[in-house]
C-alpha cells in the first residue's frame, strides 16, 4: 500500500464514524503514522506531524459552513504540506545546467526531460554527454535527444571531460539551455568528486542539481547533504514518484534537511517531468483533483497532435481524425488518473 491510499483509508475510517470524538481522532492519528512510517517518513517526524494534527482537531472548532469530513482532510492536507516543503517556479532564462547522481537514479532519462520541459517553453535546449564510465551512455542519451527533439553533443569513447565540454560548448551555442549529464558511481567517493569538479570548472553550471531517486526513501537527505558537501549543488530532481511507495519519505527528508526540491519525475514518458508544488503532489495523495494541470496536459496534448478541437467537421469525421484523437488521449495517461 502506498502513502496516498494509507492516508486515504485513514480519512474514509474515521468520516465514516457516527461520532467523531476523541477516541476517534487518537485511532486516526495511529492509521496516519502507520501510513507516514510504511512510507519511509523518519518516525521523528511522524510524530511530529500526527501530534500537530491530533492537536488540533482536538482544540479547533470547525468552521460554519464546513464538514466535519472537509475539515479533517483539510487540517490533514495543510499538515502535509508543511511536512513536504515549499513549492519550486524555474525561471525561463538561458543558463547551463549540470546534472549529477549516482547510478540507478535516472540522470539520464532526467537530462532529456529537462531539456523539452525547458524547450516547450521556447528555450532551444541541447544536451552534453559527459558520462565517461557507463557503457551505451552516449547511445542512450542521443536516443533520449532525438525522442525529446532537442540538440545532442558527445564524443565516443573519449574519456577526457574538459575536451567534450570545450567542443560541445562550442557546439551548442546558439542553444538557450544546455544540459550536461554527467557520470555516476555506486556511491559518491574521491574518483567521482574530482570528476565533478572539473566538469565544473569548465563548464561553469548556473545550477549544479542532484538527480535523486524517490526508492531510495529518507536516505535521499544524507545524499543530498553528501553531494552538497563535495561540489556544493543548487537543488535536487526526485524521479520515479509515479512507482515508488517510499517517495513521501524522500520528500519530508529532503525538505529537513533544506535541500531545494526543483523538480520531480512522475511518469516514464518523456514529458513526465514538472516544477515541484508541494500543495498538488499532496492533492494527489488525497485523491483531490488537480484541475488545472489536467487542462495544461489536456492544451499540450492538443498542441502536440495538431488537434484543433473547434473545427472539427462532424459531418466529415473520418478515421483519420478518430486515429488522432486516440493518440492524444493516449499521451494524456492512464484513464483512471485523468478520472
Amino acid at each position: 500500500m502506498d502513502l496516498g491510499e494509507g492516508i486515504r483509508n485513514a480519512i474514509n475510517k474515521i468520516t465514516k464514524k457516527n461520532i467523531i470524538d476523541q477516541k476517534a481522532i487518537e485511532e486516526y492519528k495511529k492509521d496516519l503514522q502507520k501510513a507516514l512510517i510504511s512510507a519511509d517518513v523518519n518516525i521523528d517526524l511522524v510524530f511530529e506531524i500526527t501530534n500537530r494534527i491530533e492537536e488540533r482537531l482536538k482544540k479547533e472548532e470547525v468552521p460554519s459552513g464546513i464538514s466535519e469530513k472537509d475539515y479533517i482532510i483539510n487540517v490533514t492536507y495543510e499538515e502535509l504540506v508543511r511536512l513536504m516543503g515549499s513549492s519550486y517556479q524555474p525561471e525561463l532564462k538561458p543558463k547551463r545546467i549540470l546534472l549529477l547522481g549516482l547510478y540507478g537514479s535516472g540522470k539520464t532519462t532526467t537530462a532529456a526531460k529537462l531539456a523539452k520541459f525547458y524547450q516547450d517553453r521556447g528555450l532551444s535546449a541541447g544536451l552534453i554527454c559527459c558520462d565517461v564510465s557507463r557503457p551505451a551512455a552516449y547511445e542512450q542519451l542521443e536516443k533520449l535527444a532525438n525522442d525529446a527533439n532537442v540538440a545532442f553533443f558527445g564524443i565516443k569513447n573519449e574519456k577526457n571531460v574538459r575536451n567534450i565540454i570545450k567542443n560541445g560548448l562550442e557546439k551548442l551555442k546558439d542553444r538557450k539551455i544546455i544540459i550536461c549529464d554527467s557520470s555516476g558511481r555506486n556511491a559518491l567517493d574521491n574518483e567521482l568528486i574530482n570528476e565533478l569538479k572539473e566538469i565544473n570548472d569548465e563548464f561553469k553550471p548556473d545550477e549544479k542539481i542532484l538527480v535523486l531517486s524517490a526508492d531510495i526513501g529518507q536516505v535521499a537527505g544524507k545524499q543530498a547533504e553528501e553531494f552538497n558537501k563535495a561540489i556544493s549543488i543548487n537543488g535536487v530532481i526526485v524521479t520515479k514518484l509515479d512507482g515508488s511507495g517510499k517517495g513521501g519519505g524522500a520528500l519530508s527528508a529532503l525538505n529537513t534537511t533544506k535541500a531545494k526540491i526543483m523538480f520531480i519525475g512522475t511518469g516514464e514518458k518523456i514529458g513526465d517531468i514538472e516544477p515541484y508544488d508541494s500543495k498538488k503532489y499532496i492533492s494527489r495523495l488525497l485523491a483531490i483533483p488537480d484541475l488545472s494541470a489536467l487542462i495544461d496536459n489536456i492544451k499540450k496534448v492538443l498542441e502536440e497532435e495538431k488537434i484543433d478541437e473547434e473545427n472539427i467537421d462532424v459531418e466529415k469525421l473520418d478515421f483519420d481524425t478518430f486515429y488522432k484523437e486516440l493518440k492524444a488521449m493516449n499521451k494524456m495517461g492512464p484513464m483512471k488518473q485523468i478520472l
